[in-house]
């Protein structure tokens, strides 16, 4: 029975390859080859491309190839993509991180005012994962907070698609009783629904709330929707490092002084109504990011790597140009942020002549400790001693991958001034959250064997 062409667009990893050949009834074997290798799904069998050889001729999209043609595009398929995608599932983490060259390309690089931006492509891995953002708007997942629980470091990830979802690593939330960041990339695999969530560790970018009511009175919900803002590189390098709410909130801190942001401004110290705030009263912002928002939409592009001046503030990938595109304006606007930071900083503006090469040298002495994702997937933390990273793997390709440089010790300024604190809680771990109460952090005691 013919198959309907529509359906056929809609399968998996077909879309593109059913296209080509609607658009290109007279395409030769080569030109097949060519485009299976640039566009097929490379998580595909041979049999199932010989299985859609015949739905294209049924769905008469195609005339039957002869013998030899076929044989020619499925001994290329096997031969060339998949030993690709063996390349990357054989692929040690730590060979990747210190000659990034190899495995991805860089482009021509964007500058305005002290910033540089330089795009990263990739044009042999796709991914199945989708994003949190594509996945919000069809409702197909989404973060909530835990029914009944206290707890200022743990959400809910719940997922209803046929795929994969990526929430990357430092992605915000606004609503429930306080707003949120991801402290980890998490994959939410399949079958994550409401009545099975995945609990996720996050951070609290709120300090002064804990009520289902915004700042400004407004309602907000359970239910969390993903925010227009980013932690800096820099917040998230030093953060990174102190991995506790209280060096978090600090950094927040850091920020609204920087920026000369009082209570009336963010009554709850919010870090996404800071930086809400600091956008639309700075026009210079806007430029830099309409700007340099030109080199994040490149064909394969699926990062990048931003200078400020010759400083290098950070690296963020993803694993396909899909994923990119959703991300890529929060990653920017994070970059940029970081120039409250170092405007006071004396940067020279001669960027590197082989980037690779530097960042050959940059990492060559990192440490990588491969950890246990909270959803699905492969997770890796890495170090030396001025860079912090953390990526998440999925079947051998880096779905996303975060790496800062310390340029600046933003805390720095506020330790010598004697700026309050708020005391560091003995105990922070997912096992033993912590309670909010007001601005009080009290150390929440799980053990239910001793109060027996």
């Amino acid at each position: 029975m013919m198959k309907n062409i529509q359906e056929l667009l809609s399968a998996k990893g077909s879309r593109d390859v059913l296209l080509y050949l609607k658009h290109n009834p007279g395409a030769t074997a080569p030109m097949i080859n060519a485009h299976l290798a640039n566009k097929t799904d490379l998580t595909l069998t041979t049999a199932t491309i010989y299985r859609r050889l015949k739905d294209f001729e049924e769905a008469q999209l195609i005339t039957r190839l002869p013998t030899n043609s076929e044989r020619v595009i499925l001994t290329f398929y096997a031969e060339e993509v998949l030993n690709k995608q063996k390349r990357w599932l054989n692929m040690n983490f730590q060979d990747l991180l210190k000659d990034l060259g190899k495995y991805y390309s860089i482009g021509v690089p964007i500058s305005h005012e002290k910033f540089t931006v330089y795009p990263v492509l990739k044009v042999d891995v796709s991914s199945p994962v989708l994003g949190l953002l594509e996945a919000e708007k069809q409702e197909l997942a989404w973060i909530q907070e835990t029914e009944g629980s206290e707890s200022v470091e743990i959400l809910e990830a719940i997922n209803k698609s046929k795929n994969p979802v990526l929430i990357p690593y430092l992605h915000q939330v606004e609503g429930g009783k306080q707003d949120r960041t991801i402290f980890e990339p998490i994959i939410i695999p399949i079958g994550y629904d409401e009545s099975n969530p995945l609990k996720i560790p996050v951070k609290c970018i709120e300090r002064s709330r804990w009520t289902y009511s915004s700042s400004r009175g407004e309602t907000t919900s359970y239910k969390f929707k993903s925010a227009g803002t980013r932690m800096a590189s820099q917040m998230a390098n030093i953060s990174a490092k102190g991995a506790d709410q209280t060096t978090v909130w600090e950094t927040v801190d850091a920020v609204a002084e920087e920026l000369d942001f009082g209570m009336a401004e963010a009554p709850t110290r919010s870090y996404r109504e800071i930086q809400e705030k600091s956008y639309e009263k700075d026009q210079e912002f806007s430029t830099l990011l309409k700007t340099l928002s030109s080199g994040l939409s490149l064909k394969d592009q699926v990062g990048i790597i931003c200078f400020y001046g010759d400083k290098c503030l950070g690296i963020e990938l993803f694993g396909s140009n899909n994923l990119w595109s959703q991300f890529s304006e929060l990653v920017l606007k994070g970059f940029l942020t970081d120039r409250v930071f170092m405007k006071k900083m004396e940067i020279g503006q001669k960027l590197p002549d082989n980037l690779k090469d530097v960042l050959k040298n940059e990492f060559k002495d990192i440490k990588v400790n491969k950890g246990k994702a909270t959803g699905t997937g492969d997770l890796f933390r890495f170090n030396n001693k001025k860079w912090q990273g953390i990526s998440i793997q999925y079947k051998g390709n880096p779905v996303h991958l975060y790496a800062t440089k310390e340029q600046v010790d933003i805390l720095e300024g506020r330790k010598s001034r004697g700026m309050p604190g708020i005391p560091r809680p003995q105990v922070q771990t997912m096992q033993e959250p912590l309670v909010q109460q007001q601005e009080i952090i009290i150390e929440q005691v799980l053990d239910e064997s001793e109060d027996a």
